[in-house]
């Protein structure tokens, strides 16, 4: 029996009847989500992340320009 095999009989044979598959009781962080987007305060703050790593990929692209070697 090869693995796959295997792993195809314990799948097959794993009952889940007994996990709970409600959703009631699931903490959902305030300001997550797709509201976060509208927030000012979020937008600006991944501009200045965007901004900064932007900032920092073109100073390492421009080092390793100067010190290639021919």
């Amino acid at each position: 029996m090869s693995i796959d095999d295997a792993w195809r009989a314990a799948f097959a044979d794993f009952d889940n009847s007994g996990v709970d598959k409600s959703i009631d009781g699931l903490f959902t962080p305030t300001g997550s989500g797709l509201g976060s987007y509208d927030d000012p305060e979020f937008r600006e703050a991944v501009l200045r992340i965007v901004e900064e790593r932007l900032e920092e990929e073109t100073e390492r692209r421009a080092w390793r320009r100067g010190s290639e070697v021919f």
